[in-house]
């Protein structure tokens, strides 16, 4: 999955990390801040859903959410205190990758249609 920094294949970028997929494996890196994951589509998806799940509005202020990174199906639980600034900022970067995805599945369909 490495690749010249000239030449990564961003997904979405925002001032707080970036998404990126890998053209020849699928696989996903996902910056954020000093964290930095390598995750499968299935496990992307997973923690696209998982950082949606939760409810910000119910978030008390100047507390810390111990968001799991991996999820319960792996053997080891890897989670990541973020305050509710890091979460929103997270939940965008995250958000607008998966817009970019179905923009691109979008016209996948639209230019199949036309042939």
């Amino acid at each position: 999955m490495q690749a010249p920094s000239g030449s990564r294949p961003y997904l979405f970028q925002t001032p707080h990390g970036y998404v990126l997929r890998c053209a020849c494996c699928g696989r996903f890196e996902v910056a954020f801040g000093r964290l930095v994951l390598q995750l499968s589509p299935e496990r992307f998806q997973a923690l696209c859903e998982r950082v949606r799940s939760v409810p910000l509005e119910a978030w008390e202020a100047g507390s810390l959410c111990a968001l799991s990174l991996t999820g319960r199906l792996e053997t080891v639980d890897v989670r990541y205190a973020c305050t509710h600034a890091e979460l929103r900022a997270l939940r965008e970067l995250l958000e607008g990758a998966q817009a970019k995805m179905e923009r691109e599945h979008l016209l996948q369909q639209a230019l199949r249609a036309r042939n």
